[in-house]
């Protein structure tokens, strides 16, 4: 009987954890996934189109890893999905900032480039709506 009850028990957790939060919380799955470098995952959460800004605790966005692993088809895949390339941390560190923390030099260049252009476009038109 303890066993059954352990293993209910077990399964519950597990069911818990991959069910999105219930409401009024944050959805961090992305980010965490991201973090993680588990792609299957990150496939699975954007077919699902949750919100790709849904920063953790310490504000840090799927956005903000990818740049900070210098993935720069999956920078590239979170921008074309919405990702704010103005997000930063609870720091204040940003996408940019972060993308070269891996020491693969044209990642690094290639992920700050797409976010900087990113950043001017977002940029240029501010200034032609004002």
């Amino acid at each position: 009987m303890v066993i059954h009850r352990t293993a209910a028990l077990c399964l519950l957790a597990f069911v818990a954890s991959a069910a999105p939060p219930a409401a009024g919380q944050r959805d961090a799955r992305l980010a965490a996934a991201v973090q993680q470098l588990d792609g299957a995952t990150v496939l699975k959460l954007l077919e699902q189109r949750v919100d790709v800004n849904a920063a953790q605790a310490d504000g840090m966005t799927a956005l903000l890893w990818a740049a900070h692993h210098d993935d720069l088809s999956l920078v590239d895949r979170l921008l074309r999905a919405g990702a704010d390339v103005r997000a930063s941390n609870r720091y204040g560190v940003t996408g940019l900032s972060l993308a070269g923390a891996g020491e693969n030099c044209t990642a690094k260049f290639a992920v700050r480039s797409t976010i900087a252009a990113r950043s001017s476009l977002i940029g240029a038109r501010a200034e032609l709506s004002l």
